[in-house]
């Protein structure tokens, strides 16, 4: 069974009487790929691209209802659908299905018209709503619990002289997070970061050496977030501080693999300053 989850409505691949049903969706095919091809002048084929571009995402949920009643059931499906294209914000659309679960396209919009045609039988209609997805990606459910770490300390040790049995003492923090992505595509996270920072702090990943460094004073009750996805930063809100990201390279984690990043602080640290990645989420092409 596929369930398919819209604002206000939530639908299933089963048919049944006086409940509307997917009867069709193109929601499985991948965005286009389109790639500027450069004809060679004076030989056959074409010069190669650097980077093919990946278009916004396209697709249609077709819903089809057969009502035996008094036909109530298609107006109010009609008045569902057509509240989708009132919608002032991009909202999330939802697929469940067996082998995967559910994967959600963000940033949806109605993208053309809303077709109810109505049959000559009464009580029986067909909708269908074409919908944009300007990220192509599909994306798992957010990560559980939200990854996150302190800055780094140290361990206390064995104390000298040493007796036995032998005390090794408490283990220190390596200031570390990990982030997974069991996924096919790759993912480019957000990430917070909270006071008190006097300086500001270094995001480094070990295994690429991807390095964001945000110079800055950060109060104990500040956050920073690194919003990658517009290339963007922001302190307690909606406040751009983007000019203080000194040194701004992505932050990605391959598919079906990992990343660890490190946090570092610039300067003196006070408080708890903690690092995490409110939205990290396995992506699917």
């Amino acid at each position: 069974m596929i369930q398919c989850d819209l604002p206000g409505l939530t639908i299933t691949n089963e048919p049944g009487q006086t409940v509307p049903y997917l009867s069709d969706t193109n929601w499985y095919d991948g965005a286009e790929v389109v790639i500027d091809a450069d004809d060679r002048p004076y030989g056959e084929g074409s010069f190669d691209v650097d980077i093919p571009q990946i278009r916004p995402r396209y697709f249609d949920v077709v819903i089809d209802l057969v009502d035996p009643g008094d036909g109530s059931a298609v107006w109010a499906l009609h008045d569902v659908a057509m509240s989708l294209t009132e919608l002032v914000d991009p909202f999330d659309v939802t697929f469940t299905d067996p082998a995967r679960g559910p994967l959600s396209s963000v940033g949806v919009r109605v993208a053309g018209k809303v077709t109810f045609p109505i049959e000559d039988e009464d009580g029986v209609a067909s909708v269908t709503i074409p919908m944009k997805a300007t990220d192509p990606k599909r994306y798992g459910p957010l990560v559980a619990p939200v990854p996150s770490t302190g800055l780094p300390t140290g361990g206390t040790g064995i104390p000298y002289p040493v007796a036995y049995p032998i005390d090794y003492g408490v283990a220190g923090n390596p200031g570390t997070l990990v982030l997974a992505n069991a996924g096919n595509s790759a993912v480019i996270p957000d990430f917070q970061v909270t006071g008190g920072l006097s300086g500001g702090f270094d995001l480094v990943v070990r295994e690429t050496s991807a390095h964001k460094r945000f110079e800055r004073l950060i109060p104990v009750d500040s956050v920073v977030t690194l919003q990658q996805s517009i290339g963007r930063a922001f302190i307690d809100g909606d406040n751009d501080v983007t000019r203080d990201l000194t040194y701004d390279e992505p932050i990605v984690v391959p598919p079906k693999s990992f990343v660890t990043v490190q946090f570092n602080a610039i300067g003196v640290a006070t408080g708890t300053p903690t690092l995490t990645a409110p939205t990290m989420r396995p992506a699917y092409r």
